[in-house]
């Protein structure tokens, strides 16, 4: 197929100089556009249209020539075809894939349509000068009636030709109804496509987000998890470290308080000393310690503890303070009386004397503590109980409440008064401190 070579206005100007039927092809780039240009490169069509007053251009749907067209005549569907009267009127139009016969038709029809007005037109001019030789009359009548016949055939052919036009508008308004229909149809089913696939990204998005949004919630899990397990195993080091720490601390300070047995001795006259002993010591050393104490007045007498109750023989004398439980702390109570030769807390039958020296020794010993306390109370430390230094033994030191008044016991008379007030001078002493260790009732 032969296309014009030029612009749509160029083709429409050659179309109107030589009066010429205008043919606009518009074509795409798909399966029925192919098919299309096949039918138009056919044999027939081709020979046709050269035969025929044709002036055919070539149209590419995307192309800026194909939109101002379609602001004329609209582009209904790609491929189509447009034949352009003379009077810029469409003569036909065809849309998607036609035939080569349909197409020969249609071209065929076009022709006819646009033709046969000139061809009676120029059939007119040239009758008169063809009559015959003749009477003028004769002429004149047959002139005449040919024009009447002329004028009734072109009346009915007008006719023909407008019933011909009203039927093509009609079906062209239906084909281009249908087309609309079509259009519109494809345009909505794209829309909703274009939905559908909208609404599918965004679900996608979202749980792309959600999953983003779990799995850094999983994380920060995680490395909250991963942190409090590090701290609470810094913390139970810590703890280990610490109990271990005090463990040793324990261990240590129980050694050291085992090294050494803090025990205080108590006399019947209400006067106390206590002495510091190494653990290892024998029970020996704390009788000589008394003996060395008393200055020898004391020949006879016995070491008991209060609670539990036990007094102390001969056979505890090879004893070592810690295997009698006397360390680090404990009290002693002096008691005149004979040696005991067994540990039994209860007295051989028949053996009265010893109870009765028992009890005449503690009742003085009693009213003598009575008596020390309140002579203290009233005259200071004017008067004394005992003047001799206390003695001390080559296992330790050690210091006597009889004797000599500690710092902690400073007593002060109010002038022209007999209170007296009691004051504490010096700081306490961990020495000092007393602590229970299971052999007595009373705290040092």
């Amino acid at each position: 197929m032969q296309w014009f070579e030029g612009t749509v206005p160029e083709a429409i100007q050659a179309s109107k100089r030589s009066k010429s039927i205008f043919v606009v092809y518009i074509a795409g780039t798909d399966k029925t556009s192919e098919d299309m240009n096949t039918t138009w490169n056919d044999p027939t069509v081709c020979d046709l249209m050269k035969r025929g007053n044709f002036v055919a251009i070539k149209l590419q749907a995307n192309s800026d020539a194909c939109g101002q067209f379609s602001q004329i005549y609209p582009v209904i569907c790609v491929p189509s075809t447009f034949f352009i009267g003379l009077d810029g009127k469409p003569l036909e139009v065809t849309g998607g894939v036609v035939e080569v016969k349909e197409l020969t038709e249609k071209i065929s029809k076009v022709l006819q349509t646009e033709l046969v007005p000139s061809a009676v037109s120029q059939e007119q001019q040239a009758t008169p000068l063809a009559t015959p030789s003749g009477t003028n009359e004769d002429n004149s009548d047959r002139a005449r009636e040919l024009l009447d016949n002329k004028r009734i055939e072109k009346a009915e052919k007008e006719k023909e030709e407008e019933k011909r036009k009203e039927i093509e508008r009609r079906n062209q308004g239906k084909s281009v109804t249908g087309l609309q229909k079509w259009q519109g149809e494809k345009e909505a089913q794209e829309r909703r496509k274009e939905m559908k696939k909208e609404k599918e990204e965004e679900r996608l998005a979202r749980e792309r987000t959600k999953a983003l949004i779990a799995r850094d919630r999983e994380e920060r899990a995680a490395k909250y998890q991963r942190e409090k397990e590090e701290k609470q195993r810094e913390k139970e080091r810590a703890l280990e470290a610490k109990m271990a720490e005090q463990r040793s601390q324990e261990v240590e300070t129980e050694r050291v308080k085992n090294e050494n047995a803090r025990i205080q001795f108590r006399f019947p006259d209400g006067s106390s000393v206590t002495h510091q002993f190494s653990s290892s010591d024998m029970m020996q050393a704390a009788k000589q310690f008394v003996l060395e104490h008393t200055g020898g007045r004391m020949r006879e007498f016995i070491l008991q503890t209060l609670y539990p109750r036990r007094i102390y023989t001969e056979e505890d004398m090879a004893e070592t303070l810690i295997d009698l439980g006397l360390a680090p702390s404990a009290i002693l109570i002096v008691l005149p009386g004979k040696k005991k030769t067994n540990s039994s807390d209860e007295k051989p039958k028949g053996d009265s004397s010893s109870s009765i020296t028992d009890i005449l020794w503690i009742i003085p010993s009693f009213f003598l503590a009575i008596w020390a306390f309140i002579s203290g109370l009233l005259f200071g430390s004017s008067q004394q109980t005992h003047q001799q230094e206390p003695a001390t033994s080559p296992g330790g030191t050690s210091t006597s409440s009889g004797d000599v008044r500690p710092k902690t016991a400073l007593r002060r008379r109010t002038p022209n008064s007999n209170v007296g007030r009691l004051t504490d001078s010096q700081p306490d002493d961990d020495k000092d401190n007393a602590f229970y260790n299971g052999n007595s009732t009373q705290q040092l």
